[in-house]
């Protein structure tokens, strides 16, 4: 009877043994679970860098559209001048021109009488 009952204690040895092997197991497939989760917040993370990547991009396209709408209006500018005739343009040199004459003319004048009134 005493065998009989080391060998029961022997069966209950060994499926504790059994019992603490499938713990082990249960707890390897909670941590692969884990790993499973971390992945999927990895590509999360990886999928928010692409945004902003992405944003970081329309950004740049925007501020290109920028300079182009900038380079449209200077070449505007350009073929409005040139396709204008240079004659506007002689004109107001004219114009500046005389202006000054004119204007060092009084300055002359105004020297003169001075030069007038002390002698």
């Amino acid at each position: 009877m005493l065998s009989a009952v080391e060998e029961a204690f022997a069966h209950v040895d060994m499926m504790t043994a059994i019992d603490e092997a499938f713990a082990h197991v249960d707890m390897m497939t909670a941590v692969d679970d884990a790993m499973a989760h971390i992945d999927m917040l990895s590509a999360v993370d990886e999928a928010f860098a692409h945004v902003d990547m992405m944003t970081a991009i329309d950004d740049a396209m925007a501020h290109v559209e920028m300079l182009s709408a900038i380079d449209d209006a200077f070449d505007f500018i350009n073929k409005k001048s040139e396709s204008e005739s240079s004659t506007k343009m002689t004109a107001v040199t004219a114009s500046c021109g005389a202006l000054l004459a004119i204007g060092a003319g009084f300055v002359i004048k105004n020297k003169f009488n001075a030069v007038q009134k002390k002698d």
